[in-house]
């Protein structure tokens, strides 16, 4: 890898972290709190205001678009299984449709993804993309673990992944990833490489991003836990200098109530450069599902979200 492309997935990967910070501290990550949904769910859907009086009058900000996606909504099949995710950059504009596709084993195959369905036609190349996972061949087990995935966007191919799995476990320990890039009649490529590290539990604890060609390591994630097996703290690094902290407290019911993200930089003076508390306060279904959560910082509330949860 030259010094130069080096330099590019560095300086992309840095971008990427902090807009998905940013993010992190407006709307709530939809697929982690997935995991803890409870009840037999059909169907839900969040809607995101950026004041008590949206959330009062079901209006969204249009003037600044603080939000890029105000609606999220996920369906499940009869098997449980997801469906079709959605998100909306308006009310009534769904902006991306992912269809979750199976084989008959149950198992999932890959996905269909379609940027602005509203306006483009399908599976024109600037908004369509898909992926096709493979596992073990005459292999029959539902459980079998992916071992390769191939994204395309339109019918480009985009990246190849391949996976490995601890012998014993059979937890994910290394992911490759080649990058495929195409500029005009030229095609390029380039190799990183995720590796995951667990504690005895089983629990995730580090994953280590890098670049194949020149072992430079472009980010590390740090996981800690408490005795419940929730994530206490959760630290992200880059150039082994500049890093973002979040600790988190929880209440009787599992949801994060506190959440302190500090920024910093080791080689600095003062380490932290800023520090700043998010607060959560929640309203619950007869299933204990949370139904209403309220965002808010010492500056006050930043983003409530609505959610409105169907049950089979």
């Amino acid at each position: 890898m030259s010094w130069n492309l080096s330099l590019v997935i560095r300086l992309l990967s840095l971008w990427l972290l902090l807009l998905g910070f940013s993010m992190r501290a407006q709307q709530t990550d939809f697929n982690e709190d997935l995991e803890n949904l409870k009840g037999k769910v059909l169907h839900i859907e969040e809607n995101y205001y950026t004041s008590l009086e949206h959330f009062r009058n079901r209006t969204y900000e249009k003037l600044y678009k603080t939000l890029e996606v105000v609606k999220r909504c996920l369906t499940f099949d009869e098997l449980g299984r997801k469906s079709i995710y959605q998100e909306y950059d308006t009310p009534q504009h769904c902006m991306m449709k992912k269809v979750f596709l199976y084989d008959s084993l149950s198992r999932p195959i890959g996905y269909d993804k379609l940027y602005d369905t509203g306006e483009l036609p399908y599976r024109k190349r600037d908004n369509y993309w898909s992926a096709v996972y493979t596992y073990p061949q005459d292999n029959p087990d539902p459980k079998a673990n992916i071992i390769s995935a191939l994204v395309y966007w339109g019918d480009l191919l985009n990246e190849h992944r391949t996976y490995i799995y601890d012998d014993n476990t059979g937890l994910l320990t290394e992911e490759n990833i080649t990058h495929v890039e195409h500029v005009k009649d030229k095609i390029s490529s380039y190799g990183t490489c995720l590796t995951y590290s667990y504690n005895q539990k089983g629990q995730l604890t580090k994953v280590r991003w890098e670049a194949t060609s020149s072992g430079d390591v472009l980010y590390t994630d740090i996981y800690k836990y408490d005795s419940q097996g929730r994530v206490t703290q959760k630290e992200h690094w880059w150039d082994n200098t500049l890093f973002i902290k979040y600790t988190y407290e929880y209440n009787e019911k599992g949801d994060p109530t506190i959440e302190l993200r500090e920024e910093g930089d080791l080689l600095e003076r003062s380490e932290f450069k800023s520090k700043e508390f998010f607060y959560y306060a929640y309203q619950y279904d007869t299933q204990d599902n949370w139904i209403k959560k309220i965002s808010s910082t010492d500056n006050g509330i930043y983003l409530v979200t609505e959610r409105i949860i169907k049950y089979q």
